[in-house]
C-alpha cells in the first residue's frame, strides 16, 4: 500500500490519497501522519481518497484497533467533517462500518462513491485540481 498525507492549512483540509492494498498498518499511519501533522488544525475537514485502492486486507481485530485508534484522535481532530471516497462496493461498506462504529465523535462523516460529490460536502467545489497539485508537488 501506498499513501500520501498532506495539510492544506489555506484550504483548512487534510487529505489522505491511497493506492493498492489497503492494510490496517496504513490506517494507522494515516491517521497519525495526517492528524499528527503539525499544520493540522482541530476542526479542520479531512478528505481520504481511496479511489485507487485495490484490496482490503483488514481483519475484524484490525477493524477493532483502526476504531479505537480513531476514537483516541477525537479532541485532535476537533468537529468538522471527514469525506470517505471509495468506489467499489466492499471499500464502501467498510466506510459505512467504520462510520458507524465511531458515531459518537463530534464530526460529521459520509461515504462518496465520487470525488465531486465528496468535495460539494465539504463545501470545497472546484477544489480537486488543488488538491492533487498539492499532492504531486509535495511527494515524500
Amino acid at each position: 500500500m501506498s499513501y500520501l498525507c498532506r495539510v492544506l492549512p489555506d484550504h483548512h483540509l487534510g487529505v489522505a490519497l491511497f493506492s493498492g492494498p489497503l492494510t490496517v498498518d496504513d490506517f494507522h499511519g494515516v491517521l497519525n501522519q495526517l492528524y499528527g501533522n503539525p499544520a493540522w488544525k482541530p476542526g479542520f475537514d479531512a478528505l481520504w481518497d481511496a479511489r485507487e485502492v485495490t484490496e482490503l486486507v483488514l481483519d475484524e481485530q484490525d477493524v477493532s484497533t483502526v476504531v479505537h485508534h480513531i476514537q483516541r484522535l477525537a479532541d485532535r481532530k476537533g468537529p468538522g467533517r471527514t469525506a470517505f471516497v471509495v468506489p467499489r462496493d466492499v471499500d464502501y461498506a467498510i466506510a459505512r462500518l467504520l462510520i458507524w462504529l465511531t458515531r459518537n465523535e463530534r464530526r460529521q462523516r459520509k461515504a462518496f462513491r465520487q470525488m465531486e460529490e465528496a468535495l460539494v460536502w465539504l463545501g470545497r467545489e472546484g477544489l480537486a485540481p488543488v488538491v492533487r497539485q498539492s499532492l504531486d508537488a509535495n511527494a515524500d
